[in-house]
């Protein structure tokens, strides 16, 4: 007998059907799913006070349908939900109360009312706890401590499998390493390479206390490396045997170092992760755009194809691009703003469109990261884009040849005047509320120890309380619909044709 048709175990004094083998189906569930045990997911009937605020059942619903309520126990809180439940039609148990001693139903006959419409109750519940991590938390950790605290019994982690350890200490440690490497003495006065787990990852931010919560990395968890010398060296193992990341350009320097025989860390690095602004991607992957051509600014090759040669295990790269909410500040043509080539007729300094430039910079980086098995983006790219290179890589994995030198050809003809691409996204992309105020060109010297009197304004306000607020309010929209007013014969929109 299949599992989800187990029957139900002979009750002594409940006789609702219905009601039991719910029971059974979440049981299973509780069994399976580490988040309805933590949410210990019931059932039970409903109350008198409930079932007065409920609207009566229709005819056509069935006569053995009835409201029964589903607590779970989450994070925000007690978390119930009042639903009509039913045997479905072509059941043979069709009698919600039976008081036969030896009646045994399955719950995989029950049907539950969903907006207006029966589906089957079993399957339903399966869709409920599709991340685990919404019921962890601290109710979870209490509950798991509850639990191991109430039976006496102790997890011997350091009985398991090495594989399972290592999966255990991968979790635990963190699931995204930025390592970084330094310089120690040895007995014989040398000085040797040491590889450590870093400390997380914060991104760059104007205004203290601006950058989202989402977009931080926190620090390993060190109080594990302080276990046992196993215990030590197994979380290490486990740590570089995951993702590592880097976060700009003079961090991925280190990727040679840490691969020296000398560091004493996993040669196998199969998973890598970057993190770099958009400037920083422009120069890593070497895109030959405006105004980056002049006096060799752009390497040739770029650092980007060394740094992969450096990694013939890797198996999955994932590249995180930046929020733009910090507008001009972060904007790559915005970065070189002394130069009066970027300024307007007033000069303004126009921002380039993010959407845009992140095709851009993937247009030049399929040619160094094409031969990797899985690649993916992450951070704020939009759903359009996403897209794209989804297929452009299982294109590519699949054995299709995708030949990108005429776009690349395209984006390095784009004049000066078209720069940098303008934003015509039904939402557009940077921060609207962030701009720079410039005084006359032959006055401005940003270089150092000037004196340049040129104002970074916020909003509407020079004042410095300003910043946290305005930032907040700023939304990246991951939808990609265009605005219909944007003009057809635009040199730069025609050169965003060509390219997507």
């Amino acid at each position: 007998m299949s599992s989800s048709t187990l029957p139900i175990p002979r009750r002594t004094k409940e006789t609702d059907t219905i009601l039991l083998a719910a029971k059974s189906v979440l049981k299973k569930l509780r069994q399976d799913s580490i988040a309805a045990f933590l949410a210990h997911i019931e059932i039970r009937k409903t109350t008198p006070d409930e079932s007065r605020r409920l609207p009566a059942l229709r005819k056509d619903d069935g006569e053995n349908a009835g409201y029964y309520t589903i607590v779970e126990s989450t994070q925000p809180g007690l978390l119930s939900r009042t639903l009509a439940i039913r045997w479905e039609n072509g059941s043979l148990y069709k009698r919600r109360f039976n008081k036969l001693p030896d009646c045994f139903v399955a719950g995989n006959r029950l049907e539950v009312k969903i907006r207006r419409v029966w589906i089957n109750f079993q399957e339903w519940v399966q869709t409920l706890h599709r991340d685990a991590e919404q019921y962890v938390g601290d109710v979870g950790f209490r509950k798991q401590a509850q639990w191991w605290a109430s039976n006496g019994k102790q997890f011997r982690v350091m009985e398991l499998p090495k594989e399972l350890r290592l999966a255990v200490f991968g979790q635990a440690i963190g699931m995204d390493l930025f390592p970084e490497t330094y310089s120690r003495a040895t007995e014989e006065s040398d000085e040797t390479c040491v590889a450590s787990l870093g400390h997380g990852y914060t991104p760059p931010e104007e205004w203290e206390g601006t950058v989202r919560r989402g977009d931080i990395v926190d620090a390993p968890n060190f109080a594990l490396l302080r276990v046992s010398k196993q215990v030590y060296e197994e979380c290490k193992d486990a740590a570089f045997l995951g993702r590592v990341s880097f976060a700009d350009q003079r961090h991925a320097d280190i990727l040679p170092l840490l691969k020296a025989p000398e560091v004493p860390i996993p040669n196998v690095l199969t998973h890598i992760g970057l993190s770099l602004s958009l400037m920083e991607y422009i120069y890593f992957f070497g895109v030959r755009v405006q105004p980056w051509l002049d006096e060799g600014r752009i390497t040739s090759p770029p650092p980007a194809q060394e740094f992969f040669c450096n990694v013939p295990t890797l198996q999955r790269l994932g590249i995180k691009f930046p929020s733009p909410m910090y507008g001009q500040f972060t904007d790559p043509w915005c970065i070189d703003r002394c130069e009066k080539n970027y300024r307007g007729p007033e000069g303004e300094l126009p921002m380039g469109c993010h959407n845009t430039v992140v095709d851009w910079i993937m247009i030049f980086a399929t040619q160094y990261v094409g031969h990797i098995p899985k690649v993916y983006l992450e951070g704020y790219v939009k759903n359009s884009i996403q897209a794209k290179w989804r297929g452009i890589f299982d294109s590519q994995n699949s054995g299709t040849e995708i030949d990108l030198r005429n776009e690349m050809t395209a984006i390095e003809l784009i004049p000066f005047e078209d720069l940098p691409p303008k934003c015509d996204c039904a939402y557009p992309c940077d921060n609207r509320d962030i701009w720079l105020i410039t005084h006359p060109l032959d006055t401005c010297d940003h270089g150092p120890g000037s004196q340049c009197k040129c104002v970074w304004r916020i909003g509407h306000q020079e004042q410095r309380q300003q910043p946290k607020r305005v930032l907040k309010r700023y939304k990246f929209h991951f939808e990609d619909e265009r605005s219909s007013d944007s003009s057809g014969d635009d040199d730069a929109s025609q050169h965003r044709s060509t390219l997507r």
